[in-house]
């Protein structure tokens, strides 16, 4: 995984779905940007709540190499899911 911009504070495996989640805090009072690219082109890619739920109409662009961008919002956490 390459990763830019806000920390990454947390990956592990989906309990209930083939997903690798990727947890991210934005410990800032300003807005910051977020770009990750997993080593390999996942399938989709979007948000889900910390119960591991989808949000609704979370689903994420992915670029022509697999990679997410997005804005996250200051004191955001924000969890990605991938899945391959």
């Amino acid at each position: 995984v390459q990763l830019l911009g806000t920390p990454l504070e947390a990956i592990k495996r989906a309990e209930d779905r083939d997903a690798l989640l990727l947890r991210f805090v934005n410990e800032s009072r300003s807005p910051g940007a977020l770009w990750v690219r997993p080593a390999r082109r996942p399938a989709r890619a979007y948000l889900v709540n910390l119960r591991e739920e989808p949000l609704e109409g979370a689903e994420l662009p992915l670029d022509e190499d697999g990679a997410v961008a997005l804005e996250a919002a200051p004191w955001q956490v924000l969890t990605l899911a991938f899945e391959f």
